[in-house]
């Protein structure tokens, strides 16, 4: 599995090459959660490699960093059912794409976030489809503050124990006044 796809001057792409690249990336696209365009202008060789184990130590296999061509990245969406059209700028000039298929994509979002602080706002964001929807950078960065589906999970499951606790302690307090008034007969009629 490549991590960075060249084309950009880097090397020259065979038409089978970029059918490949297409291919691969359409269908990841199909699946994914969550596609993040960044503008990785600025960023070094080191700080894009960080960037990348950073995304993977989040869901190992399922989020990827990628670089492509534009006209590449264009079509792999429409072929996985994006409306292009409504990209307008994001696919202008150097795109990156942070993406996750089947997961959760705030964990990524937050990831993506902390490492936009260490590295002075870089990369810039662009826009992203999350959850099939097209949201734009500042929707993105209000995202990345949201807590993920586990997180939310815990705190449901929080205020669901809460009133069946107290269910459970209000009829062990009925059970056990009972068993008390029975005792006093008991003694009583002894």
């Amino acid at each position: 599995m490549t991590h960075l796809i060249l084309g950009g001057g880097g090397e020259l792409l065979t038409k089978e090459k970029k059918v490949q690249i297409v291919s691969a990336l359409s269908e990841d696209f199909s699946k994914a959660t969550l596609i993040t365009f960044i503008d990785f202008t600025g960023l070094d060789v080191a700080s894009m490699a960080k960037l990348r184990s950073s995304i993977k130590s989040v869901y190992p296999g399922s989020s990827k960093v990628k670089v492509a061509r534009n006209k590449l990245l264009a079509l792999a969406l429409s072929n996985a059912g994006y409306n292009t059209e409504e990209l307008g700028e994001i696919l202008e000039g150097p795109t990156g794409v942070v993406y996750v298929v089947d997961e959760d994509p705030v964990k990524v979002l937050k990831v993506l976030s902390d490492f936009r602080k260490e590295q002075k706002g870089k990369p810039q964001i662009k826009g992203a489809y999350f959850e099939g929807i097209l949201i734009d950078p500042e929707k993105v960065e209000e995202y990345a503050k949201l807590p993920s589906k586990e997180e939310l999970y815990a705190m449901l499951l929080a205020r669901m124990q809460g009133p069946i606790s107290g269910l459970v302690y209000t009829l062990n307090g009925v059970l056990r006044k009972l068993l008390y008034a029975l005792k006093a007969i008991e003694e009583k009629k002894s």
